[in-house]
């Protein structure tokens, strides 16, 4: 199973919808893509693996949010994943 947001961190497990996904997830193992990540090490011992930040730390928030762009980087997170 895939979920993600804009920004994951420790508020991610304070209860917002992907840690909604991971607590009903069974034995499904839950992936977490996110625009930005922090608190990485907080979110893996929660249980969301693999945990794929989509764009690169250098790259500007106005370009990262220039659809193509994000196409690219989510495309890229997405494979990943797979």
């Amino acid at each position: 199973m895939i979920t993600g947001e804009g920004r994951s961190d420790a508020q991610t497990l304070q209860g917002k919808v992907p840690f909604g996904v991971l607590r009903n997830a069974g034995n499904v193992p839950v992936a977490l893509v996110s625009g930005r990540i922090e608190d990485r090490q907080a979110l893996e011992s929660a249980g969301f693996r693999p945990v794929v930040e989509v764009s690169p730390r250098n790259l500007p928030l106005r370009e990262a949010l220039t659809p193509s762009i994000a196409l690219r980087n989510i495309q890229s997170a997405v494979k990943t994943i797979f």
